[in-house]
């Protein structure tokens, strides 16, 4: 027997030395990204993980004939009445789909509602979302809890990568991702799948756009492409996420930051004419590219969109004073500040402060204009805070610039015009979002 060869252990420590130097720099942003799926676990683990559901089963009692069962089973009322589109809408559109699709077929018509009616072609079921595998995979009532999970998470990460592509340090670009991911306008609409999960893409399309304008290096060399595939993919995603609305917001933020940035950059290098057309041309053309990509990624849920959209009665029905009335009060600014200011669906009870007695009610606690779901946009404090801190200088200034104007846009304001006579716009009758 030959003696054993004692330089192997040394030979096998070389040869996995390369692959360590390249893992532990990752091991912070993994670290960072493990956090970001942690967190929204942490809040919605016993319906994704446990033995409960995110479904508001509890408001069928409010319908015949669940509710004439009510009293025998024990049912006072639901927890939180708000939630009902989730069992009524988004639960019946899944079960559709499922039952379809183990029956061979594509859920292309819905024979259930009144003489029948495009199905597919709608779009806000998710049908085609790729992370609606989840609800075909495993049981519904376990689905949505671990839906929501992913695409919090995903929603956080992107947020933290965009950050990271703006030039901010690992914990502001965390507590970034952790104020998007958690904000009120995700958790109060999880009600909503489709949107939280088309909102989820928004931040990564914006990266994508930032590094195509400064054509951020890879592999040691100015790229391009890249990056525009990986916008195009996201976009791609949220247009089959199928909420047109936030598809449609997402491309007006997209042109508007694009355009700001493209100029910006540009005048901080300067130029003649022709180097200017040659400078916008070049990123306007792959910001293009990515844009027309994602589109026709979408295309086979878009377009049967389109065609159902062209037979919707709400066109034109609404004129803008109308719609600008049904954008929020300026009260509703409290709501920045204090969440449940107006009150929560969820909350049977309250502390009389004159007497300091808990006062019990059969009915919930709000008194806003909006309802709370409509009108969660809490960012959190210290995230205004923050932003107060930060309101400063030439790289933050599209991002102020694009606040105000959607401040502007969700409290009716008259700038509201200036999108109302967009495409498309006058089917829209929802400011506050």
């Amino acid at each position: 027997m030959s003696p054993s060869n004692p330089s192997r252990p040394a030979s096998k420590i070389a040869g996995i030395r390369p692959l360590l130097t390249a893992i532990i720099p990752l091991l912070p942003t993994l670290a960072i990204a493990l956090l970001l799926f942690v967190l929204p676990l942490i809040l919605f683990g016993p319906v994704s993980l446990g033995g409960r559901s995110l479904l508001p089963t509890d408001n069928l009692f409010t319908f015949e004939p669940y509710r004439s069962a009510a009293a025998s089973l024990g049912v006072e009322r639901p927890h939180n009445g708000l939630l009902s589109d989730l069992i009524l809408e988004n639960y019946a559109w899944k079960r559709f789909i499922v039952q379809a699709l183990r029956q061979g077929q594509l859920p292309l018509w819905n024979p259930y509602l009144f003489a029948g009616a495009p199905f597919l072609a709608n779009g806000q079921h998710s049908a085609l979302y790729p992370l609606s595998a989840i609800f075909y995979l495993i049981p519904l009532w376990r689905a949505y809890g671990l839906f929501t999970v992913i695409q919090l998470g995903l929603a956080g990460l992107w947020a933290y990568l965009f950050a990271r592509t703006l030039g901010m340090g690992r914990l502001g670009a965390l507590v970034t991702a952790i104020a998007y991911e958690l904000s009120g306008f995700m958790l109060a609409r999880v009600v909503f799948p489709m949107i939280i999960a088309g909102a989820a893409w928004l931040p990564l399309i914006l990266a994508m756009v930032e590094r195509i304008v400064r054509r951020r290096p890879l592999a040691g060399r100015p790229a391009s492409l890249p990056w525009a595939v990986i916008g195009a993919i996201a976009l791609g995603c949220q247009v089959l996420a199928g909420h047109i609305e936030i598809l449609y917001y997402t491309l007006l933020i997209t042109a508007f930051y694009a355009a700001w940035r493209t100029v910006d950059e540009g005048a901080g290098e300067g130029g003649s004419a022709r180097w200017w057309v040659a400078f916008v041309g070049q990123r306007a053309a792959w910001i293009g590219l990515m844009v027309g990509l994602g589109l026709m990624l979408g295309a086979v849920q878009l377009l049967p969109l389109y065609e159902v959209v062209r037979h919707n009665f709400r066109e034109g029905t609404a004129t803008l004073a109308q719609v600008r009335g049904w954008a929020y009060p300026w009260r509703r600014l409290l709501a920045f500040l204090v969440p449940n200011f107006f009150g929560n669906p969820a909350h049977y009870s309250y502390l009389d402060l004159f007497s300091g007695q808990v006062v019990r009610r059969t009915e919930p606690i709000y008194w806003g204009i909006k309802n709370f779901v409509e009108g969660g946009a809490y960012l959190g404090l210290l995230t205004l805070f923050l932003a107060l801190l930060g309101v400063r200088g030439r790289r933050v200034a599209p991002f102020v610039v694009l606040a105000l104007l959607s401040l502007s846009f969700i409290f009716g304001t008259p700038l509201y015009a200036l999108i109302y006579v967009l495409p498309g716009m006058r089917q829209i009758h929802s400011p506050f979002r």
